[in-house]
Parts: structure tokens; sequence; C-alpha cells
């Protein structure tokens, strides 16, 4: 058997030889490692913090719907007062009307009344006269009427009797005349409840369906905070990822081709060594 002292030299290089290559595969996985997770940790980070200024911004535009809900609540309910309130003065002023067309019209029909009495008492005063001057004439003397029995007569009662008759048809018109008013202003009136009934009705609804879309908002604007504190912390922990990815990984990344070069360049340096203690050169 052949003597070969540095046998174990040998051995205990190619030991160093397969550990260096050992850690330089190790190294290389490492650091694939290390760009894989810091590209990991990248995209998650941008798609976060792109999720938190949606977020953000929606709630940003929940906050700018609520206000507008809000002044659109109160323009609503300031024209529903508004609106009540023209409705109690057109109340008042029709009951006012009323009153005042009802004694329009009892006024108008009591001279009505009074004067249509006059006309027959007038004219069972002519009729009086008449008989009267038909049953005593005065002897030798043609019978003459008396003032205004003439165009009694003629007209009907004479000058007396036709402006009477003439004051009872105006009486009678403007009677006429009011209770077309009146209904007409009753009608306008009820019109102008209804209208109005119907506009407050619509207003109404209007700020039931704001309050609606409000608590709807505010439903989603609770979630949308909820989300956007679960981002946070989603950004948080991948912060501190992105920190133990330095910590574990910097080194590597940073000293990769010095390492890897260094780590070859000892590895041929003890392959040369081998060699030399193999006997190249011995026996020369």
């Amino acid at each position: 058997m052949r003597f070969d002292p540095f046998g174990k030299l040998r051995d205990g290089i190619d030991g160093m030889v397969g550990s260096l290559g050992k850690e330089k595969e190790d190294e290389i996985h490492h650091k694939d490692d290390c760009v894989t997770d810091f590209n990991e940790n990248d995209k998650q980070t941008t798609e976060r913090n792109e999720h938190k200024s949606d977020v953000e911004q929606e709630i940003n535009d929940l906050n700018a719907d609520q206000e507008h809900l809000n002044a659109e609540e109160k323009r609503l309910a300031q024209e529903i007062g508004e609106a009540q309130i023209e409705m109690k003065k057109a109340s008042e002023n029709r009951e006012k009307e009323n009153k005042d067309f009802q004694q329009t019209v009892a006024d108008q029909r009591a001279t009505q009344e009074i004067l249509k009495k006059a006309m027959e008492r007038l004219a069972e005063f002519y009729k009086s006269a008449l008989l009267q001057s038909k049953q005593d004439p005065v002897p030798g003397a043609a019978v003459e009427a008396m003032p205004g029995f003439g165009e009694y007569k003629k007209s009907g009662g004479g000058g007396a009797m036709a402006l009477i008759e003439n004051v009872i048809a105006d009486s009678a018109k403007v009677e006429k005349d009011a209770i077309q008013a009146e209904q007409d202003a009753q009608t306008a009136y009820e019109v102008f409840i209804k209208d109005t009934n119907a506009e407050i009705k619509a207003k109404q609804a209007g700020i039931v369906s704001d309050n609606e879309t409000e608590a709807k908002d505010a439903v989603k604007e609770t979630n949308d905070e909820t989300d956007k504190r679960g981002t946070i912390g989603d950004l948080l922990n991948l912060g501190s990822m992105n920190g133990a990815l330095h910590t574990s990984c910097d080194f590597t990344m940073d000293n990769f081709e010095v390492r890897q070069e260094a780590r070859e360049g000892e590895v041929e340096a003890l392959k040369q060594a081998k060699a030399i203690f193999s006997g190249a050169g011995f026996g020369r």
C-alpha cells in the first residue's frame, strides 16, 4: 500500500470545497428569495396604498354628499315652513274674504228687500190715489192725476218707481258679482291649497329619501373607516416585514457579487492546493 502523507489534508480540502459550494448555492437561493420577497412586499404595499387612497377618496365623497344632503334637507324644510305659512295666510285671507262676501250679500239682499217693500207701498199709494181721484172728482173740472201719477200709468210707478227698480237691479248685480267672485276665490283657494299640499308632500318625501341616503352613506362611511383602519394595519405589517427583509437580506444583496467571487477564488485556491498535495510536481 502506497503511503499518502497528505491524504487527510486532501480530504479536508475536498470538504472545504464542498462547504463553499453549498454556501454558494445557499446564498444564491437566499438572494433569489430576498428578491422575490421584496418584490411581493412592494406589490402588496403599492396595492394597499392605492386601496387606502381609494377608501379615503370615497370617505371624502361621502362627507361631501352628506353636506349636500344636509343643505338640501335644510332648504326643503325651510320651503315647507314657508309654504305652510303661505297656506295659513291664504286661509286667513279666505276667511276674511268670505266674511266680507257674506256681509255684502246680506247687505244687498237687505237693501233689495227694503226697496221692494218701498215699491210695494209706493204702488199701493199710487193705486189708492188713483181710486180716490175716480171716486171724488172735482165738480166741473177735469180729473187731474196727482204729481207723478200720469208717469206711473205709463212707466209703472213714475220716476221714483223707476229709480228704485234701477237701484234694486244694481244691488242684484252687486250680489251676483259678489257670488261669482266668492266662487272664483274659493276655487282658486282650493287649487292653491291642493297644489301646496302636494308640493309639501313631495318635499317631505325628498327629506325622507335624503335621510335614507344619509343612513346608507353613514353605514358605508363606517365600513370605509373600518376598511381604512384595516388597510393602515396591513401597511404597518408590510412595513415591519420590509424592515425584517432589509435586516435579513441587505448584507447578502449588497455583497453578493463580491462574496461569490471571493468564494470562487477560495475554491480555486483550495483546488490548486489539493493538486499540489496530490503530488503535482513531486518526483521530478
